[in-house]
């Protein structure tokens, strides 16, 4: 028994906002609604440590991709000296063509100049010129920083097919000071 009349009775229904669709308050759509949760502690360490480990693996993978660049250029500046040298004996300054051909084919260039610590200059270039040089770098010189060969690296990895290289250096050997000017083709897909 009710001690409250109908009038009040229908005022104390419960609201709107409260009743679930079914009819009942707090009822089974009122369970169903999505709960807002955080990521919490676990998951927040679990994305700072996988942040850091791909920050750590692009970066090792920066530093191996300039030090393949840079041993690769001066393995062709290397075999381009000894192979001038061999010719240098003779005591001419400019390669014959055909045996200027066969070197360039060797050593995968398309100039070599080769100056000497005495003043002379071993040349070893085709009649036309190889064509516009898009980066030259000096291998081996204590000037340049590793930002800058970083960015020598991720130029040469993007760089058009066909592009040329022109990389300076010193030979330790002797004093000379190589000039070569290479297609950057095998290098691009041996980086990649």
């Amino acid at each position: 028994m009710s001690l409250l009349s109908p009038d009040q009775a229908a005022a104390r229904q419960p609201t709107p906002a409260l009743v679930g669709a079914s009819g009942d308050a707090f009822g089974a759509d009122a369970a169903a609604a999505p709960r807002c949760r955080s990521i919490g502690i676990a998951g927040r360490l679990l994305l700072l440590t996988i942040g850091f480990v791909l920050l750590a693996m692009g970066l090792f993978y920066a530093s191996r991709l300039t030090a393949y660049r840079e041993n690769w250029l001066r393995d062709r500046l290397m075999v381009a000296h000894t192979a001038m040298m061999l010719f240098g004996e003779t005591g001419e300054e400019q390669v014959p063509p055909e045996l200027a051909d066969k070197i360039l084919d060797t050593v995968n260039a398309k100039s070599i100049v080769v100056t000497l610590p005495d003043g002379r200059r071993l040349v070893a270039a085709p009649d036309s010129p190889p064509g516009p040089v898009v980066e030259t770098d000096e291998i081996g010189d204590s000037s340049s920083s590793s930002p800058m060969l970083t960015q020598a690296a991720f130029r040469t990895l993007f760089a058009a097919p066909g592009s040329l290289v022109r990389a300076i250096g010193r030979s330790l050997s002797d004093g000379a000071t190589i000039d070569i000017t290479l297609d950057q083709s095998p290098l691009i897909d041996a980086m990649w």
